[in-house]
């Protein structure tokens, strides 16, 4: 066993002190690759799956740098301050893409911009949008729009599971799987 799964050890064993489960741990890290027990760990540690990453290089001129650093500071400002900078530069390219595609533009590029919006969003906050437009779509005072039952669900399903199922949306997503 090498120093990098010895360091994830590390982690839980200080976080479980002396009810740290040696054994178990120990023979996950003989058995398994570095990176999936590294994200054994994270699971371990956080209760979450984490999302796969990749460091991204590319070169600014020093001209731009203000006006980069000053984009991800609003961003970050707007979104909180504990969003890390590469959530902050999605949220940036996301909204450029958004108004990008107001005219014109690809429909699929402005819907899956608005997803990804909608998703970090918090959850009293999605459903004060939900509770916005969906009346209004089915009482025809905004224009009608499809969209695959799929994509409702992905998008609404996290606000009915974790929002409680409150409000207008009770109920919905079961009448339509």
């Amino acid at each position: 066993m090498g120093w990098a799964k010895g360091i994830e050890l590390v982690k839980l064993a200080r976080r479980d002190g002396q009810q740290f489960d040696c054994a178990t741990w120990l023979h996950k890290a003989r058995e398994m690759p570095k990176e999936d027990f590294k994200k054994a760990v994270e699971k371990e540690l956080t209760g979450k799956e984490t999302e796969p990453w990749e460091i991204v290089y590319f070169k600014l001129y020093q001209s731009q740098m203000p006006v980069v650093e000053k984009a991800i500071e609003t961003a970050a400002l707007m979104l909180g301050s504990d969003r890390s900078r590469g959530y902050c530069l999605e949220m940036i390219c996301a909204d450029f893409l958004a108004g990008a595609n107001l005219d014109n533009g690809d429909p699929e590029t402005l819907l899956f911009s608005m997803k990804r919006f909608f998703k970090f969003l918090p959850r009293q906050q999605q459903q004060a949008f939900l509770q916005e437009i969906l009346p209004k779509a089915s009482c025809g005072r905004v224009q009608r729009f499809t969209m695959a039952v799929d994509d409702f669900l992905e998008i609404t399903g996290e606000v009915l599971v974790e929002g409680g199922g409150g409000g207008v949306l009770s109920g919905e997503s079961e009448r339509l799987r």
